[in-house]
């Protein structure tokens, strides 16, 4: 029990996880923003925000599935995997994993587009 919350459970653990990642987000963004420049900041707050959805929607998803495993197959999951705290650990595993592979793709073209002008090049600005 963690203040009341059980994450011992997979699909609480999970759910819980959802929460502090979007808290730790939330505190990094504050935390950054009186020590980088504006332009540095938009980037990293937009970085931030986007990590927290991604990992907000992979999380539902995460919790979905965990859910239709207990509805439709019962017990198999405990059959398969009978220790809960190798279920609670695989499935925050399986949550990050499903987080990176997902937002990968996003966050390169978001950096890649936007690396030229974090690093002080303004290569549109002769053309005009």
């Amino acid at each position: 029990m963690y203040q009341g919350v059980e994450i011992s459970h997979p699909l609480y653990a999970v759910l819980f996880l959802n929460l502090t990642v979007s808290l730790i987000s939330t505190m990094l963004d504050i935390a950054v923003f009186f020590f980088i420049s504006t332009a540095t900041y938009v980037f990293f707050s937009n970085l931030m925000n986007n990590l927290s959805v991604f990992f907000h929607c992979t999380s539902w998803c995460m919790t979905s599935v965990l859910r239709f495993i207990y509805i439709i197959y019962g017990d198999w999951l405990n059959n398969f995997i009978p220790c809960q705290k190798l279920q609670c650990t695989l499935s925050v595993i399986m949550t990050f994993v499903l987080t990176t592979i997902l937002s990968i793709p996003t966050f390169s073209i978001i950096i890649s587009y936007g690396k030229w002008y974090f690093l002080g090049f303004f290569p549109y600005t002769h053309m005009v």
